[in-house]
């Protein structure tokens, strides 16, 4: 994780964004809604729909998204 991409997640935590992955422990049924690209320089892209493809791919970025337990 580059320090961009450190500093938008430490600014957007509050909102819940983290990177996806599973779920931790206790939670059973959950979501990631709001997904989208965080890119090494620290630029988000939001993914539109379940078909979006990302402007760019570049080595180093990762999905981020707000986990959403039902």
């Amino acid at each position: 994780m580059t320090g961009p991409q450190k500093d938008w997640l430490d600014s957007h935590r509050a909102a819940g964004y983290r990177p996806l992955g599973k779920p931790p422990g206790a939670v059973q049924v959950a979501r990631f809604v709001k997904i989208g690209a965080l890119y090494p320089d620290g630029s988000f892209e939001l993914k539109l729909s379940h078909g979006h493809r990302y402007s760019k791919i570049e080595a180093g970025m990762f999905e981020v998204g707000v986990l959403e337990v039902i």
